[in-house]
């Protein structure tokens, strides 16, 4: 900017919007209690460059119909403001009703599109978390991953497992989803794929967790000293897993744990030290030392 003063106009134009009523399926009667979150995809060089599309107001119900300027109550109504010239992507949920994602067409200012969006009834999956003895584990972070095969992802979904180790999820739609679940001291399971229908309702899920090696130990310095902060690796040796490793941080004691190993041999490693090879056993806790050497 060259030294004096510039005026400098800044025009703003009108928001496009969208005007979207939820409706019941089977029924076509509005679905009250819909929401949906927003975000507008406008096509710009910035937001390809950033890969960055803002999140939109999204006004429902009474307050909806206010400033769009409606009558009636707004029942199911949802009022999208700023709405993307090239699409926005909506995704909107009700109570009892299967959470959907919509691709919606790009709107010029200062137009309005007004449109009916459908929502069937939600299919629920819920079921325990159990051991290999069939005993619940509680806390288990259980995830359901989405349906590939749409324009607009819906989240991974995740919750935990309650004291007697079951777990829900509903408001899904149909399609393939993706089962599996963790908890401290356990191995992961494997992600189970599960065809879910419209309005199915299957509540005896079993999901399976074996038991896990524990490893703890420490680590010293050249002088015998504990040493803090140094990453610690342990690498899997058994033939099934060759190669899978896991990461920790030795603490302000030169102390590390780590709780959902594959049992089997494994060797551990941290620079500079001679690596350490480790028998690993379910539901064991195996020690391990490391020594560091002077560093050439």
């Amino acid at each position: 900017v060259p030294v004096d003063t510039k005026d400098l106009v800044v025009t703003l134009t009108e928001q496009a919007t969208l005007l979207l009523t939820i409706v019941d399926a089977t029924s076509g009667e509005p679905v009250r209690g819909a929401t949906a979150t927003a975000r507008r995809i406008s096509g710009s060089e910035r937001a390809k460059q950033t890969g960055f599309d803002p999140k939109l107001d999204v006004l429902t119900g009474a307050q909806a119909a206010a400033a769009a300027g409606v009558p009636g109550d707004g029942a199911g109504l949802l009022f999208v403001l700023r709405a993307g010239t090239l699409r926005t992507d909506l995704v909107v949920s009700a109570p009892g009703y299967a959470t959907r994602g919509f691709a919606m067409k790009g709107v010029q200012p200062p137009e309005r599109f007004a449109r009916s969006l459908k929502l069937e009834r939600e299919a629920v999956l819920a079921g325990r978390v159990n051991d290999a003895d069939g005993r619940p584990i509680v806390g288990a972070k259980v995830r359901l991953g989405p349906p590939d095969d749409q324009r607009v992802t819906l989240e991974v979904r995740s919750t935990k497992s309650d004291a007697e180790g079951r777990w829900r999820f509903g408001e899904l739609r149909s399609g393939d989803w993706s089962l599996s679940a963790g908890a401290e001291g356990f191995l992961e399971s494997a992600p189970r794929p599960l065809a879910v229908k419209y309005e199915q309702v299957r509540e005896e899920l079993e999901i399976e967790l074996a038991r896990a090696a524990i490893l703890r130990g420490q680590v010293f310095d050249a002088a015998g000293v504990p040493a803090a902060g140094v990453n610690v690796s342990v690498v899997s040796e058994e033939e099934s897993a060759k190669g899978k490793s896991w990461r920790a941080t030795a603490d302000a004691e030169g102390r590390f744990l780590f709780s959902d190993l594959l049992p089997g041999s494994a060797v551990v490693n941290c620079w500079p030290a001679d690596p350490v090879a480790v028998a690993l056993r379910a539901g064991e806790t195996t020690e391990a030392t490391l020594a560091l050497h002077r560093p050439p």
